[in-house]
């Protein structure tokens, strides 16, 4: 075979440091990505803030973000015609002006007084703190980080291009479905590359706005507790704390956090809606509420079996308008619910017996062991250990809570933490409906905003409103949890997912290559599986969800024309995984059986030509499902892992 270069580049150098900090043009390209997810999310959001119960509408700029995210999740099903996100963006700037409109006339409330204004702006500051450690990956990535949010891009640049919900991912690889789960955050990356954002860079810019719009929302719930300030401040500690919520970006599911801040503002507004029976604040709270599982269904898991119920519960018992209050409510649900009609009508969503199977195992791989009170126990202490080293100052509010008399929010936590752990445990028995989405180590997320609630509902027992203590409690909480974050997100946020030299070959595929002709052979957890999201050319190492792989005849794709090889000097990964390492060797195998040769190499990174192309294998899961699927086989009683084949593994490679 004919690799130019090839005993150079197969030698690992002496030291390989890749630079974190991008060059100052892609920081540019990034920065205004953000400000174009902040419009799309903004604009509309701001026309259906207006409809926000008024006890919220002081704080309607808290929400907007989310309910525009709201919005494009809905749009993508309720427009399926061709140019539809292109109608969406002329309703949302419509919408948007109709919000600044309204509220320029509403005059301010009369309790405005000049110290609640200069709470509020305190609040104000400390959430914006909240936000600032999240925009780590803007100035350190080219892509999305995490395997899992690789396919964002390609679903982002395909909805741009079409106007709306595709039915496959042509014009990159036609056998392969678009798919029918978690296009929400997509949708909002898509109404950014409408504005002339590239699809990597918009998704990019969403990661940070997955956990300010979770800061925000626990912000609003904490509001029917407290003030402004403590609300702030104990939103922005929870979330800078929770341990496994700000982990989801090592592995690209930060789309649970932005799930649960969808369903923690849905639980709000569920209140605010029996409490006072506006039937206009349906509108917001039915979008809000469909919105969660497109976005992500595993969140619309919980909130289904904890959040909602309880929510109904306290709507009803502090509720001044009883009648009005659940007609508001069922509007609401109407309104969700034509929602989701359409997007079974448009996506028609189905899973295969072979996903479905899968699925199960998958849930099984990760849950608690053990009998039944076993695990159940080790549920609740997951769902409690969630909030990481605020537990035990949440567990501390309770018991004040109970010695002071007040027991709806011990008993609201209680109930919560009791239902997600039953949750959890479902997954032997696949009883409850929606089993699917019940994925037992994204439900313990949950426990993030549970720990804000005796939190803030303690703040005042506690005496913490004299400003020496108030100032204390800030101050304390918010070190601890930036203390967390630097622990649990920055990390990983610094650790760049594609290295320079990746990203200047993954630019050259989509310069020299055509979407319609080309396939490429790449590795899984290399900078190759960006590939369809970069180029717009199919990679055979990219991630598809389990509902885009089982029963496909991969033989119909397009034949492999390139290979993508990463040797060493192109590796960007700190945690160089055995998936990874194999992947590495079964490219190496596969090139030891073909001719080719090397058209661009670059700082350990090559794309070789192939002499003929090669035929993909009729049947089978791709890649990165396989390695799921053995990793799961792995955990049986009595498995044996087996030998690779002969050609698998080549002389040399460990």
């Amino acid at each position: 075979m004919e690799l130019s270069r090839a005993a150079a580049l197969t030698a690992p150098p002496a030291s390989c440091n890749v630079p974190c900090v991008l060059p100052l043009g892609q920081i540019c390209v990034n920065a205004a990505a953000l400000a174009a997810v902040g419009l799309a999310a903004v604009t509309p959001g701001l026309g259906l803030a207006a409809l926000l119960p008024r006890t919220m509408r002081r704080h309607r700029w808290a929400a907007s973000p989310l309910l525009g995210l709201a919005w494009w999740s809905a749009a993508l099903y309720l427009l399926p015609f061709r140019g539809g996100m292109t109608v969406a963006w002329g309703l949302a700037l419509a919408a948007g002006a109709a919000g600044l409109w309204a509220g320029r006339r509403r005059r301010p409330p009369s309790d405005d007084l000049r110290p609640q204004r200069r709470g509020r702006r305190l609040a104000a500051a400390v959430l914006v703190l909240g936000a600032l450690p999240y925009l780590t990956p803007l100035l350190v990535q080219y892509a999305p980080i995490g395997v899992d949010a690789t396919r964002y891009p390609v679903s982002a640049r395909l909805i741009a291009a079409e106007g709306r919900l595709p039915a496959t991912w042509d014009p990159i690889e036609p056998v392969v479905p678009f798919g029918v789960s978690n296009h929400g955050a997509a949708a909002l990356a898509a109404a950014a590359t409408l504005l002339g954002a590239p699809a990597t860079a918009a998704v990019v810019a969403t990661q940070p706005l997955a956990f300010a719009g979770l800061i925000l929302a626990v912000f609003l719930l904490g509001r029917l507790m407290a003030g402004p300030l403590p609300a702030a401040v104990v939103a922005v500690a929870v979330v800078w704390s929770g341990n496994c919520i700000q982990t989801t970006l090592s592995w690209g599911g930060w789309t649970t956090p932005m799930g649960i801040a969808l369903g923690v503002l849905s639980a709000r507004l569920i209140v605010d809606l029996l409490r006072r029976g506006e039937v206009w604040a349906a509108i917001p709270a039915g979008l809000v509420t469909a919105a969660m599982p497109l976005v992500q269904g595993t969140a619309a898991g919980g909130w289904a079996y904890a959040a909602a119920p309880l929510a109904a519960m306290v709507g009803l018992w502090v509720t001044r308008r009883p009648r009005r209050g659940i007609v508001a409510a069922l509007a609401a649900g109407g309104i969700a619910g034509g929602v989701l009609l359409a997007y079974l009508l448009v996506g028609r969503p189905s899973l295969s017996d072979e996903t479905v199977a899968f699925i199960r195992e998958f849930q099984t791989y990760h849950a608690p062991k053990g009998p039944y009170p076993l695990r159940l126990g080790r549920a609740w202490l997951w769902v409690i250990g969630n909030g990481d080293v605020l537990a035990l100052p949440a567990l501390a509010a309770l018991a004040v809570l109970l010695w002071r008399r007040r027991p709806l929010v011990p008993a609201l936590v209680v109930a919560a933490v009791a239902l997600l752990g039953m949750a959890i445990v479902n997954y032997d028995l696949w009883v409850l409906p929606g089993s699917v989405v019940l994925y037992p180590e994204r439900l313990i997320h949950w426990g993030t905003p549970l720990t804000a609630l005796p939190l803030a509902a303690a703040w005042r027992r506690l005496g913490l409103r004299r400003p020496a203590w108030c100032a204390a409690a800030c101050t304390g909480l918010l070190l601890l949890g930036l203390w967390r974050n630097a622990v649990y997100y920055q990390p990983t946020a610094w650790t760049p997912a594609i290295s320079p030299a990746g990203w200047r070959g993954l630019l050259w595929c989509r310069d020299h290559l055509d979407p319609r002709r080309h396939c490429i052979h790449a590795a899984y957890e290399t900078a190759g599986m960006y590939a369809p999201a970069v180029a717009g050319i199919y990679a055979t190492g990219c991630h598809l969800h389990a509902d885009q792989c089982f029963g496909i005849d991969w033989s119909r794709g397009r034949p492999i024309t390139h290979v993508f090889r990463v040797t060493p000097p192109g590796a960007s990964r700190r945690h160089r995984t055995a998936e990874y390492e194999r992947g590495l060797a079964r490219i190496e195998a596969f090139l030891a059986a073909q001719a080719g040769k090397v058209v661009y190499a670059d700082g350990g990174i090559e794309i070789i030509e192939l002499d003929r192309p090669v035929p993909r294998p009729r049947w089978g899961p791709p890649e990165p499902i396989r390695v799921a699927i053995e990793n799961i086989a792995a955990t049986r009683p009595g498995h044996q892992p087996a030998d690779p084949p002969p050609d698998a593994r080549p002389e040399g490679v460990e």
